[in-house]
């Protein structure tokens, strides 16, 4: 962990010193230092790193109902207000298993915290940190405006728990696109990390999962089956996170810009909103749920079904500077019309929780704003976590 944490401050010192211009991955591999630490940095990232061992643990009852928590916190740029959600919200306190995705570590953008670190110490949990990224710019979008310095400009997944987990790792995921040479300069690629928990004479693996989200249907398909096949067959299995299960084929903006063409002539915006970005399972992202059923995990019984985790609501800045890093303003257009159609907002059912031989009890997508304008102003993440209950 050190060495990670000391090449990182080193690149960002770097860049901060040398103030590249042009293409920031072209100095890099341009600039005999700075190719040499990104080399030594893509190959420690591929860790774990416990960041917080509260000072006692609990063990649970025989026949407990364990309450988990799945939810990608967006950066965690609202670190204080989403740990007291978790304190609080009768949905989401008292959890056993916290699931987050998109935790930062040292990026300007968050205040430059160790997110995983600063919510495990306030809940009292053991946390577990896996970096996906270095990143060598401070986000996209609006990150990018609000300045600032990165320490470690480090990117990644966790797992919280109240109980000792054993043999945590990491899974590396094949890159849906370049993200060193796209408009956040990163190194690396996601990671999903696993974990187990021994309870009585069982055995129950927790991986926490984020899909690329410029991908195709086929490679987030793809990804999915490669945490499945890390999976040990002979334990519970509980995956939740972030599948990013948009329908579309994000891999390129023209591609989005066909599905959106595709979806709008033999469906119409209302249809696709009512009965596809709900249930991506239907059609445009069955190679996904295809994977799930093949490796028999139930995914129906673990989540509240028809009901979305992400929303886009018309006059949201933020989601507006990030898409424009990615889309033409044509496809921006289309979007805020096809919205308005809709009342100015719609969701999507991007997260969800699967699991093998365990029995779910209760699930549900714990909706923090109310997907209007209020949302805009009043929301912690970009997404709604997503709640389950169940026993082994």
């Amino acid at each position: 962990m050190e060495k990670l944490l000391q090449k990182a401050v080193a690149m960002q010192g770097l860049i901060k010193r040398s103030l590249p211009v042009g293409p920031l991955h072209k100095w890099v591999e341009q600039h005999s230092i700075a190719h040499e630490l990104a080399d030594s940095v893509s190959e420690l990232l591929p860790c774990v790193i416990p960041v917080h061992v509260p000072e006692t643990s609990s063990t649970p009852d025989v026949g407990h109902t364990f309450r988990t928590v799945a939810w990608n916190v967006d950066r965690g740029k609202k670190t204080d207000e989403i740990i007291a959600e978790l304190q609080t919200h009768p949905d989401l306190k008292d959890t056993d298993f916290l699931l987050l995705t998109e935790t930062d570590w040292g990026m300007a953008r968050s205040g430059n915290r160790d997110v995983t670190g600063d919510i495990a110490r306030a809940l009292g949990m053991y946390g577990w940190f896996a970096p996906s990224y270095l990143n060598l710019t401070t986000g996209h979008g609006a990150e990018r405006a609000k300045g600032g310095e990165n320490k470690y400009g480090l990117h990644g997944n966790s797992i919280l728990s109240r109980y000792p987990l054993e043999n945590l790792r990491v899974v590396k995921l094949k890159n849906a696109t370049d993200k060193f040479r796209s408009i956040e300069v990163r190194l690396g690629q996601q990671t999903v990390l696993m974990g187990d928990f021994k309870c009585a004479n069982q055995t129950l693996s927790l991986a926490c999962i984020h899909l690329d989200a410029y991908s195709s249907q086929r490679q987030r398909a793809n990804q999915l089956r490669t945490v499945l096949e890390a999976l040990p067959s002979n334990h519970a299995v509980l995956i939740g996170g972030d599948f990013n299960t948009s329908t579309y084929n994000a891999k390129h903006s023209f591609y989005t810009g066909l599905g959106l063409i595709y979806k709008t002539l033999f469906f119409g915006p209302a249809r696709i909103m009512r009965n596809h970005y709900l249930h991506p399972y239907k059609r445009f992202d069955k190679p996904v749920f295809q994977e799930l059923e093949r490796f028999g995990y139930n995914y129906r019984d673990c989540n509240e079904m028809g009901v979305g985790t992400f929303d886009i609501v018309l006059g949201d800045d933020n989601m507006r500077s990030m898409a424009s890093d990615k889309f033409p303003r044509i496809v921006e257009k289309y979007v805020e019309w096809a919205i308005g159609l809709n009342g100015g907002a719609c969701s999507t059912r991007l997260d969800w929780f699967a699991a093998r031989h365990i029995q779910p009890k209760t699930s549900k997508v714990v909706r923090l704003t109310d997907g209007t304008s209020n949302h805009i102003k009043k929301r912690l993440s970009d997404h709604h976590p997503i709640a389950l209950q169940f026993q082994l």
